[in-house]
């Protein structure tokens, strides 16, 4: 079960859609928070752009480099995204897993899923300097102390998600090229498959990976939880215009990512600047 499904069947709601976001706080009263998410990212360079550089901040990639077996990797199509699964993980913390060091914490690898848009090239859940980009790509972790993702969600240093957001290009980006060609297996919603090959994480990072924005927000989807620690790299991604038709045919008619909350007073950090200078 991915991490939206389990979350919802905890809080016994699963009736929502992107389509309806402006009524998500009344079934889902964290949707309605002062810290959600996704916001507009401002330019980094920008010295008056409200972007404070943190160059204490680090991130640690453990287990990253290890190919993650096919099938251990669940690929469902959840109605809300197209979502891969590391099997299990969820249930048992295991420092063994892939997983990120920040902070003096242990974040584990659970999932991850896609936001994009039903038509054009505008679905990233963040935007940078106002701008959407084709798609985002979310790498959901949760903090191991707290020994599985259920009661990891609510607490203040629970959840950790790394966020790439992917622009459109004439090249094809094979690090996911290997999850978007199993579309076709996944296009009836709640019944999973596998890949062909294994997944190396490692891939799905961009090549500079020191380089990223931080702050305080939620997870982007019903049930909002809130705060969620979000890391989104500065470098984008790519997405070729073949590979983001196979995400739109998983769209339902409908957008896969939430309009942009209000930053209400939080911090924006950035691990560096060194390529402004």
């Amino acid at each position: 079960m991915g991490l939206l499904l389990a979350l919802l069947a905890v809080s016994g709601v699963s009736t929502w859609s992107h389509a309806n976001s402006l009524d998500w706080p009344q079934e889902f009263r964290a949707c309605g928070g002062a810290a959600q998410s996704p916001i507009d990212l401002p330019d980094i360079c920008d010295r008056n752009g409200g972007v404070t550089v943190d160059p204490q901040q680090a991130i640690e990639f453990s287990g990253y480099n290890v190919d993650l077996p096919a099938e251990k990797l669940d690929l469902v199509n959840t109605g809300h995204t197209l979502s891969l699964k590391l099997r299990n993980s969820d249930e048992s913390a295991d420092n063994g897993s892939p997983g990120i060091h920040y902070k003096g914490n242990f974040f584990q690898f659970s999932e991850l899923h896609f936001h994009w848009a039903a038509s054009g090239e505008e679905g990233s859940d963040h935007t940078m300097s106002g701008q959407r980009h084709a798609a985002e790509v979310h790498m959901v972790h949760y903090n191991t102390k707290y020994k599985r993702m259920t009661n990891a969600v609510w607490k203040q240093d629970g959840l950790l998600v790394l966020g790439t957001i992917l622009k459109s290009d004439h090249e094809v980006n094979e690090a996911i090229q290997s999850i978007l060609e199993k579309v076709d297996d996944v296009i009836t919603p709640h019944r999973p498959t596998f890949l062909r090959s294994p997944l190396n994480l490692a891939s799905l990072i961009p090549g500079r990976p020191d380089s990223f924005y931080s702050y305080t927000g939620s997870l982007t989807t019903p049930p909002c939880a809130e705060p969620v620690t979000w890391i989104i790299f500065v470098e984008k991604g790519k997405i070729s215009s073949a590979q983001l038709g196979q995400l739109k045919r998983l769209s339902g008619g409908e957008d896969k990512l939430r309009d942009i909350m209000p930053l209400n007073n939080r911090n924006i950090l950035a691990s560096s600047d060194d390529h402004c200078k």
